[in-house]
């Protein structure tokens, strides 16, 4: 039944000169540039490598790869269809049959 005696709320401590000294402003850092790339040596350029290397396998890239691949692979028969379908309502019949002559 200890939730049903609860204790009374606090209240907030103030903190002023006797119990200690108040907070501090933040001071500004000296900001430094960005290294340029003759800046890195090739360890650091390896480290790139190594670690966009982990964080793309982790993320699944290789699977995503392979995705889309495959289904842009399936998509291209029944994209052709639509742009012939479109082509035979757009051209005139002479415009198809120079067409067909011209192809073979």
């Amino acid at each position: 039944m200890k939730l049903l005696h609860r204790k009374p709320a606090r209240e907030p401590q103030v903190r002023d000169e006797q119990n200690g000294p108040g907070p501090q402003p933040e001071r500004r850092e000296a900001r430094l540039s960005d290294p340029g790339l003759t800046d890195l040596s090739w360890r650091d350029y390896k480290a790139i490598l190594i670690r966009a290397a982990k964080k793309s396998l982790a993320d699944g890239i290789t699977d995503l790869a392979a995705a889309l691949a495959y289904y842009s692979f399936l998509a291209i028969p029944s994209v052709l269809l639509v742009a012939v379908g479109l082509f035979t309502l757009i051209a005139s019949p002479d415009a198809i049959t120079t067409l067909m002559d011209k192809i073979g």
